[in-house]
């Protein structure tokens, strides 16, 4: 795989110049957080690169000439550490470190958490305590923090707590309400909100994504979601919900095995993502109002929200949104999709009787 030095997206550059041209009361450590597939990590790894380049074009902009850029090019910068689930490193383009080389786990186990063991495993080989090798700061990246687990949250807290040398930790997070409250309240926060509509559909359209309005919608407006989608098998309106829908506004769905079949292939938070976005826009359709996220099924979605009462959406919706937050812990994966989809199925087959 080719690298380059990391870059800021396009609707991250101002929001850098501002944020880095503050260096010399620079904090030792921030939490960078916002919606999730906006580009979050992208954003840090580029703040690293420029804090860690020897030659600046700019405060938020890496020269990618010199020793420090041609490391991060390399994907080895010997001061700059990334932290990130096993299972995450291959989809953002890393190399685990080298801590973690030599880990054990076969692909198709590497953990989805963040494990403690890679925490310790910094303080083992002395990142914070060595000298850095180019004369300046050493950075670490923690992405993304939920995925924490108390162990691992502990053992980031505790060097919180007792900071050594001039390391910079760029903690990064999709909720932090899902963050241990010690953590939040040691470090500055800096939220990166939705890009721009216009600017994140010309980027969809310079990457080629077929009907980058819809997209885009489905994503709620987060580009790189977007991006990620359109290009998967398993992107909801083909994969999966358009028929759904279909079937539940003419009242025809019968047989929920092959979508228990289908979404057995994807994880759990993905699908319920989509059900719980297709309600919002359920609610939306309630009201007069166009649907935010699924436009394409803009009146499939009228006409099963005709038939349901406000209180009804909003009971499935705190429903699904309760399920999310244990998804990832169901014990039997089909007769969790089972028990959701019947759910939903019973409210809307069953409207306006």
């Amino acid at each position: 795989m080719v690298h380059s030095t990391p870059q800021f997206l396009p609707w991250q550059e101002a929001i850098a110049a501002q944020w880095l041209g503050q260096n010399e009361r620079f904090t030792h450590a921030w939490l960078i957080h916002g919606e999730e597939g906006i580009g979050k990590f992208q954003f840090a790894h580029a703040a690293a690169a420029a804090m860690l380049c020897e030659n600046p074009k700019a405060p938020h902009l890496a020269c990618g000439e010199c020793q420090s850029c041609r490391w991060l090019a390399l994907n080895h910068h010997p001061d700059l550490r990334v932290v990130v689930p096993d299972s995450m490193y291959e989809e953002l383009g890393l190399a685990p470190n080298a801590e973690d080389a030599g880990s054990t786990e076969s692909a198709k186990s590497l953990s989805a958490q963040i494990r403690v063991q890679q925490i310790r495993a910094l303080d083992q080989k002395n990142f914070f305590t060595l000298s850095s090798h180019r004369g300046g700061a050493k950075i670490l990246i923690i992405y993304p923090a939920e995925r924490l687990n108390i162990e691992s949250a502990n053992a980031i807290l505790k060097i919180l707590e007792e900071p050594l040398g001039d390391t910079r930790f760029l903690i990064i997070s999709n909720s932090i309400k899902k963050l241990l409250p010690t953590i939040v309240s040691r470090c500055q926060r800096l939220h990166l909100p939705l890009p721009a509509y216009e600017s994140s559909l010309q980027w969809l359209q310079s990457r080629g994504v077929a009907n980058p309005e819809n997209a885009l919608s489905s994503a709620g407006g987060a580009p790189l979601k977007a991006l990620q989608q359109s290009a998967s098998d398993y992107e909801p309106l083909r994969y999966w919900l358009a028929d759904f829908v279909q079937s539940l506004a003419a009242r025809e769905l019968a047989d929920i095995q092959p979508f228990i079949d289908k979404l057995d292939k994807i994880a759990p938070e993905q699908w319920l993502d989509s059900l719980q976005r297709f309600f919002v826009d359920l609610q939306l359709c309630h009201h007069g109002l166009e649907a935010r996220y699924f436009p394409a099924l803009g009146k499939y979605t009228q006409e099963i929200a005709g038939g349901l009462s406000a209180l009804k959406i909003a009971d499935v919706f705190d429903f699904l949104r309760k399920e999310q937050a244990t998804a990832a812990h169901s014990f039997n994966k089909r007769l969790f999709i089972q028990a959701c989809l019947q759910r939903v199925m019973f409210v809307c087959l069953a409207r306006g009787r």
